[in-house]
């Protein structure tokens, strides 16, 4: 029987987010291994063909499935107050309501993901060379969209209750499925791009079981019970006040990128495979960043139900130094190692020449997103999510797009789309920490249970 903990409202403040932190990091850092081993394999042993086709769905796949995990913030938040606070009743509706919530989004997102590929692309203007190998590759890949929002959902349960250790540990053993797979049916097999996906159906379906049996192992008061999987009317409400913006922003982010990906789409094929290996490139700076802001949100919800707001701050503070030190020393090696980093991913130079020329546009400025993760998060996890995503839409996308327009035309070529990240990081970083100290989100939480005694609507 697996033990429930409770980590973060007591102990020394920077161990205590380090520790948390690192399995983040780890379980994302592995996860992001399911579509880099896709995309080595694809180049190396199919082609970069391959690698464009893949690339052109990615961020499709990252669109429709960011909305589901926008739901899991909110049942993140809601599922560590309650953990917290010993309420068991609401603990026990607000984790059958989100596997109830997980099994419905995921069978949504596969039967619109495997019909609507076709489509999806096109509005992509996805080029006609690699455009029936991009459907089939999405298509097969969308049958695994049921275990993984099941997977990150759950996930997202397991973190709330201060267990950041066990959904690398599935992560981990997920992604060595995902190589052994893609061994045996593209170097051995041949079976070309279905290998990749079919490869990822079957560590994303391994993961999600193992974080169901994880639930369904807890000590009686935190278990899942899978006859009791339903919608708690209520409870769902609560989560979606939540979790609805978070998604919708992280969805809208995805939105704004993927028309950007249609520009990207416009240059040679190996602009947009150059482009393809940056993003999977770009995780290793991004991953460590997200790992902090989601170590902040939990540590912000456990502190703030044990009405702990000095505990709260100080922890805030820490991850911002820790974030900004690793963003600046990712961001570094990074950019020492650029040309052999992209040289994983295929030998054509043309690829590899783009993909350096994207990175020493963004990464000498990514420590901003460490401010977007870090005061976004503080201020969910103080039961906050409409201020942030209003402030990260009106950058990342508005003027994301504003400036994708006027950079194209003005300067024209790869880097000119690069060069629409780093402005609009830094205006939603600064933006966001000036809500942070005007809303005083940490000494006036906002929650949507209505029996919360520190509730504070002004």
């Amino acid at each position: 029987m697996a033990k429930t903990t409770r980590e973060l409202t007591s102990g020394t403040i920077w161990k205590q987010i380090v520790s948390f932190a690192i399995p983040l990091l780890l379980a994302s850092l592995i996860q992001l291994l399911y579509n880099f081993v896709n995309q080595i394999f694809a180049g190396q042993f199919i082609g970069t063909n391959a690698s464009a086709a893949i690339a052109a769905s990615a961020l499709l796949v990252a669109c429709l499935v960011n909305f589901f995990n926008g739901l899991g913030v909110g049942a993140s938040v809601i599922v560590a107050r309650h953990f917290v606070l010993n309420d068991h009743e609401d603990y026990s509706k607000a984790l059958h309501t989100t596997f109830a919530l997980a099994v419905v989004g995921g069978l949504a997102l596969s039967l619109i993901g495997i019909l609507g590929a076709p489509l999806f692309l096109s509005w992509l203007q996805t080029p006609a060379v690699v455009f029936d190998d991009a459907v089939l590759y999405l298509r097969i890949f969308f049958i695994s969209a049921l275990p993984m929002v099941m997977y990150n959902l759950l996930s997202g349960v397991i973190r709330a209750l201060g267990n950041s250790k066990s959904p690398m540990y599935y992560q981990l053993i997920g992604g060595l499925l995902n190589l052994l797979i893609n061994i045996l049916l593209v170097t051995i097999m041949g079976l070309g791009l279905v290998g990749p996906a079919i490869a990822t159906v079957f560590a994303q379906l391994l993961s999600a079981v193992l974080a169901t049996r994880y639930l369904l192992r807890l000590e009686d008061e935190h278990r899942l019970h899978l006859n009791k999987a339903r919608f708690h009317g209520e409870m769902l409400a609560r989560i979606l006040k939540i979790g609805v913006p978070a998604g919708v922003q992280m969805m809208s982010i995805t939105l704004s990128n993927l028309i950007i990906q249609s520009q990207i789409n416009t240059l040679s094929v190996p602009e947009i495979a150059g482009f393809a290996y940056y993003f999977q490139l770009e995780n290793f700076i991004y991953n460590p960043i997200l790992a902090i802001g989601q170590t902040v949100m939990v540590f912000t919800s456990h502190n703030l139900a044990a009405k702990q707001p000095d505990r709260t701050r100080k922890g805030i503070r820490t991850a911002m130094g820790i974030g900004i030190g690793i963003a600046i020393a990712v961001a570094a090696i990074m950019l020492f190692i650029a040309p052999q980093a992209f040289s994983l991913f295929s030998t054509d130079p043309e690829a590899i020449s783009a993909g350096i020329i994207v990175m020493q546009t963004t990464f000498p400025f990514y420590f901003f997103y460490v401010f977007i993760e870090t005061f976004s998060n503080a201020a969910r996890g103080s039961g906050r999510s409409w201020q942030p995503m209003a402030i990260i839409l009106g950058n990342m996308c508005g003027l994301r797009l504003v400036l994708l327009f006027v950079f194209v035309n003005l300067i024209g070529g790869i880097r000119s789309i690069a060069m629409v990240y780093p402005p609009t990081w830094a205006a939603a970083g600064i933006m966001l920490m000036i809500y942070y100290f005007a809303s005083h989100c940490i000494d006036k939480p906002v929650f949507p249970d209505a029996n919360a005694p520190d509730q504070d609507e002004s």
